[in-house]
């Protein structure tokens, strides 16, 4: 199983799987969990957040220790998060179908495609959810 991955032939980040990835996990009869994040769906994306990702995570790492015993420190935790990829480039469902497509004509010649989805990104997720919205399994030939 490969779990938040998305396909480097259609997005070439290093997270994503090339095809010979794709081949290996398909043989041995697994799947391909498709990541929404438009950071695996978009070269672009990717690389405003590749640019912002160190100054992200020093900024939580400090907010984060300066605040230990405040128990809201999760909320400015989600708030920097927040501001941080306000600055992504906004992604359409075609990308994501672009992956789900590659991963359906892949090189592996499967028979089967599954998909789970989770979106974890903002706008995804229901009003006050504190979890991953999740719809169905899809099977196709």
């Amino acid at each position: 199983m490969a779990s938040h991955s998305s396909v480097r032939a259609v997005c070439d980040i290093p997270r994503n799987m090339d095809d010979d990835m794709l081949r290996a996990v398909m043989r041995n009869g697994g799947a391909v969990f498709v990541n929404f994040s438009v950071a695996y769906l978009d070269q672009k994306a990717y690389e405003v957040f590749a640019g912002y990702r160190g100054d992200r995570d020093h900024e939580i790492a400090e907010t984060l220790s300066l605040h230990a015993a405040d128990p809201r420190r999760w909320g400015m935790k989600r708030a920097i998060q927040r501001r941080y990829r306000s600055q992504l480039p906004k992604v359409d469902i075609e990308a994501a179908l672009r992956h789900i497509d590659r991963i359906a004509r892949s090189p592996a010649q499967t028979t089967r495609v599954s998909a789970r989805i989770m979106m974890a990104s903002p706008g995804w997720r229901r009003p006050g959810s504190r979890t991953s919205r999740r719809f169905p399994n899809w099977s196709g030939g």
